[in-house]
């Protein structure tokens, strides 16, 4: 019996493999390809200009897997609103955006309670997505998914401000950003409504348990928010926010789908332009992540930087566009130069051999291949190693990184 279950794991090997083999003829490339996703928020008193944006949106190449919304869906909640905000998210012209956008309450989306539930399911939209590892506080408000190698949690705001924020919901963030990292997670974004770091006229602080749990986590790297109508990106440390003591976390502001804009207060951001816009992150490794803010009717950005994990670049070293640069603040003195006609690439991102030596004897080999195997299309595999690219089964992509690698010594 145990001969033929040797057999039958050989033949499947030797099949897998003949795959591999024809499909890197005709796509050469099979290490993980990175991802995207858009975020943007406040569409409140004039949603036509989200309508407008989702148009934008669907015109991007590649296409976001999923959309982030952080609140101020409605200018005040109810049932008819709602239902014009579910078309100006899918363009006026059922586009399909709305089917892969995840949303959180603002304050003006308060008192909407239970009913908030009657237009939003998060842990569908997560499965249609093919996010992974779905958990909530409370029912389709706060709540977190995994996608990839990153992790993504929503907060439920419906005061607004950061200050707002509850203890429980403080308490739930530490909690499953604990559970994120033992899955190896490596990146970990949040989007909510009130800024961490007010960029104009906003004076909230962050409740000091909330700092205390960022400065606990340093795969948290960037946050998206809304409720200051202006777009925006900030670098949150030390030297911005004298209680963020242990990292540095990007902050993006795109409150500005539809609501009046504000102005961008003095020495405040990297970056801030009031204009109709939205931001678009392309998420390349483990390690990096590139943020671009598109401009409504410009296919270009007027700003866009990549970032490393654990590596703090200098304020205002971005790229804006020459056509609607930002007026430098007093930490701010970038030379705008031309940007590029067409929406940037994904680049393929590198992995660690070690990472792809599964059983850790230092070489990859068939032996790594056969452990794939034993935990062959399981959610998650029994052994978490086999999921080498962290998307929540081990298949034939983590073999194809093993290919991709076959015969490293380190």
């Amino acid at each position: 019996m145990e001969n033929l279950v040797r057999i039958k794991k050989t033949v499947y090997l030797f099949l897998i493999l003949i795959g591999l083999f024809v499909f890197s003829l005709v796509n050469p490339s099979k290490t993980l390809a990175g991802f995207r996703f858009v975020t943007w928020g406040d569409s409140r008193d004039s949603p036509s200009i989200l309508g407008q944006e989702s148009t934008q949106v669907k015109t991007l190449s590649p296409q976001p897997v999923f959309t982030l919304f952080n609140g101020d869906l409605c200018g005040s909640w109810s049932t008819s609103c709602m239902q014009a905000w579910v078309g100006y998210i899918n363009g006026s012209s059922n586009n399909g955006i709305g089917n892969i956008t995840f949303p959180v309450r603002g304050n003006h989306d308060s008192g909407s309670g239970t009913a908030w539930s009657t237009f939003f399911n998060q842990s569908t939209t997560a499965t249609r997505v093919g996010a992974t590892n779905y958990s909530a506080l409370t029912p389709d408000m706060t709540y977190s998914f995994d996608y990839q190698n990153a992790h993504f949690v929503g907060l439920d705001l419906p005061g607004g401000d950061v200050s707002s924020m509850s203890s429980a919901e403080i308490t739930w963030l530490d909690n499953d950003l604990k559970a994120a990292e033992a899955r190896g997670i490596q990146l970990e974004f949040l989007f909510w409504h009130g800024p961490l770091y007010y960029v104009d006229d906003h004076s909230s602080s962050a409740p000091g348990g909330l700092v205390t749990v960022l400065n606990n986590h340093p795969n948290v790297v960037a946050g998206y928010y809304g409720h200051e109508h202006v777009l925006a990106h900030v670098t949150v440390d030390s030297s911005r926010y004298p209680a963020m003591t242990n990292h540095a976390i990007e902050e993006f502001v795109d409150g500005t789908a539809g609501a009046p804009h504000y102005s961008c207060a003095s020495g405040r951001s990297d970056f801030c332009q009031a204009v109709d816009a939205f931001a678009v992150t392309d998420v390349l490794s483990d390690t990096q992540f590139t943020v671009s803010l598109y401009k409504l009717g410009s296919g270009t950005p007027i700003y866009q930087k990549t970032f490393t994990k654990g590596v703090v670049t200098p304020p205002g070293s971005g790229t804006p566009s020459p056509t609607g640069a930002a007026t430098p603040t007093p930490r701010s003195s970038p030379t705008p130069t031309p940007g590029p006609r067409t929406p940037t690439p994904i680049p393929t991102p590198t992995i660690n051999p070690q990472v792809v030596d599964v059983n850790s004897d230092r070489t990859i080999n068939i032996v790594d291949i056969g452990i794939i195997i034993d935990n062959y299309a399981q959610r998650p595999p029994a052994n978490t190693r086999a999921d080498i690219n962290h998307d929540g089964v081990a298949n034939i992509i983590d073999i194809g990184l093993i290919i991709d690698h076959y015969g490293q010594t380190y």
